[in-house]
């Protein structure tokens, strides 16, 4: 089972020699989380553009859900 230093998230094994390695996040209000962990090895700024944006601007098939 993969470990990595400081990192607060969950791994959990998908089947021999693969995983699935998730963030965390915190729920705050009815209508607000909070981010807390990121994936390991996924970086703020890609995560933004390539997760949120979608969410925050909306796409031809998401429609705008979060402010």
């Amino acid at each position: 089972m993969p470990s990595f230093k400081g990192f607060q998230g969950t791994i959990d094994v998908l089947e021999n020699q693969r995983y699935v390695v998730s963030g965390r996040l915190a729920t705050l209000g009815e209508d607000s989380v909070e981010i807390t962990e990121l994936p390991v090895g996924t970086w703020t700024q890609t995560y933004k553009e390539s997760v949120l944006e979608p969410y925050l601007l909306g796409t031809d098939k998401i429609p705008v859900s979060i402010q």
